[in-house]
């Protein structure tokens, strides 16, 4: 899964933690929403890849 604060533009490689658990953290500076892109091949070798722009709205602080 790959993550950007600038509706897809510059992507990064969502950390995960343990059990699979993915964590978006520290948000660009002026970042209003993130974007998430996700893929994924099953043992048939099918493909799925889904981008979401934007997924969510940061909350302001």
């Amino acid at each position: 899964m790959e993550f950007a604060f600038d509706e897809g533009a510059t992507r990064r490689t969502v950390p995960r933690a343990a059990g699979g658990q993915a964590v978006v953290s520290d948000p660009a500076a002026g970042a209003r929403f993130v974007s998430l892109r996700a893929h994924a091949t099953d043992s048939g070798g099918s493909i799925v890849r889904r981008t979401v722009l934007p997924a969510y709205r940061i909350a302001a602080s």
